[in-house]
């Protein structure tokens, strides 16, 4: 009896399930603990900033096609559209957490909206070419974020 007994506490003791979360094996088998390699944080932690650049990327074509137009209409056309990438640009920075490539962004921004404005194709040139110059620094900013 004494013997059916201590069977019978081994049997419950061995057989209840655990609550151990982080235990993925049978109660046949050890724990199996699952172990996070350190490219794995790498990979947890890197920034995504691909969408700020690529908006970059396209506020400075359209930029530049606005630096190289010869009529107003056409600078406002570009800039206008230079505009609208840069301020995309502005939100994805943001969004990475990347504050250099969210201020020069702005900065693009503001000098395509000053092309947009100008009153002459020299001034829409001029500015048109400052919002170029941003427009590289937001890709290099962005990129710098990445690689932290």
């Amino acid at each position: 009896m004494k013997h059916l007994y201590l069977l019978l506490i081994s049997f419950l003791l061995f057989s209840c399930e655990t609550n151990d979360t982080s235990y993925t094996g049978t109660s046949d088998e050890s724990p199996a603990y699952s172990e996070t390699t350190e490219s794995e944080y790498e990979n947890e932690e890197s920034i995504d900033c691909s969408d700020a650049k690529s908006a970059a990327s396209n506020g400075y074509d359209y930029a530049r096609q606005a630096y190289h137009s010869e009529a107003m209409e056409d600078i406002q056309y570009y800039a206008r559209k230079a505009m609208d990438e840069f301020e995309s640009a502005m939100s994805y920075a943001s969004d990475c957490g990347c504050d250099e490539a969210n201020y020069a962004a702005d900065e693009a921004y503001e000098y395509a909206r000053k092309a947009y404005n100008a009153d002459t194709v020299e001034d829409g040139e001029s500015y048109a070419k400052r919002a170029m110059d941003a427009g590289e620094d937001v890709e290099s900013y962005a990129s710098d974020c990445e690689n932290q």
